[in-house]
């Protein structure tokens, strides 16, 4: 699935999957870089700055609010809250993965893994649940 939206006049397109990817050198005394996976993404309505990285699973009322304001259909289970706080930024998707390592800022994705799997103990990894 592709998503096209416009901004100041530019047509932008998003290819499903959609990620989130920390820069380390904006951590002082971290050089871990975080990489989050948004998979089969329905519907997405992120800040184009985000302070930190908190994901967390929409509570019943903010499901509610959110498809009551954008229509979409409240069967799904998988709408994430990225950070709180107005203006509301939120993905609508499947369960998203996370991936953590030291890495610099302009490294191959984390996702792009090529070798065994799990990897290393240099890597940790999970879900956003």
């Amino acid at each position: 699935m592709t998503i096209d939206w416009y901004w100041q006049g530019q047509k932008y397109k998003l290819d499903n999957p959609f990620w989130l990817r920390s820069d380390p050198e904006n951590r002082p005394g971290s050089t871990a870089r975080i990489e989050v996976y948004f998979g089969n993404v329905e519907y997405l309505a992120v800040r184009p700055l985000l302070e930190g990285m908190n994901i967390r699973r929409a509570s019943e009322d903010e499901r509610q609010l959110i498809f009551d304001q954008y229509g979409i259909e409240p069967d799904t289970d998988y709408v994430f809250i990225l950070n709180d706080g107005p203006p509301l930024s939120f993905v609508v998707s499947g369960e998203p993965a996370w991936r953590e390592a030291v890495r610099a800022a302009d490294a191959p994705s984390l996702f792009e893994y090529a070798g065994p799997w799990p990897p290393g103990p240099e890597v940790r990894w999970g879900f956003v649940n």
